[in-house]
């Protein structure tokens, strides 16, 4: 695992890497430098460990990653850290793979190899995004809802007045 939080501290923004293959995270962690701090994990067993650690505004996972899969991790992101922006990577694009990613609700899909540029374009673009989710105000619930839910009984049906 590499830390980078140590030359980060002034950053605000985290970008959790999900990657099995070194070189490419070692790659991947330069480009992320400048836009937050970051943290490497080889595999999402990993991943789920560090996701309840930080206040995460990106996670980024390759598909096809040791044991449980990249999609399989995005999904848990989505449950775990709801507003972090996920950006998904793999070495074999297909459209079943580009379709899955979408269904994971994924926020952006990336073949690799990537040109440096790209990915970092991609970070600073998808931090933002997290960041615009992370600012927004909660929405109130309709009072509609609440005495929709105040007048139904247990048993889904509406209560009669």
């Amino acid at each position: 695992m590499n830390d980078l939080s140590a030359h980060s501290a002034c950053r605000a923004s985290r970008v959790l890497l999900v990657e099995d293959d070194e070189l490419f995270a070692a790659v991947a962690m330069e480009i992320i430098r400048p836009f937050a701090g970051g943290e490497w994990v080889a595999s999402a067993e990993e991943a789920l460990a560090a996701l309840p650690r930080e206040d995460w505004d990106l996670v980024i996972a390759d598909v096809g990653l040791p044991g449980m899969s990249g999609l399989e991790l995005a999904r848990e992101v989505k449950h775990t850290c709801p507003l972090a922006a996920i950006l998904i990577l793999t070495a074999h694009a297909t459209l079943d793979t580009a379709v899955s990613a979408i269904r994971t609700d994924a926020d952006d899909f990336l073949t690799k190899p990537v040109a440096p540029s790209a990915l970092a374009a991609k970070v600073s673009e998808l931090i933002a995004m997290a960041g615009a989710r992370k600012a927004a105000p909660t929405p109130p619930v309709p009072s509609s809802w609440a005495t929709g839910l105040a007048g139904a009984d247990q048993s889904g049906g509406e209560r009669s007045a």
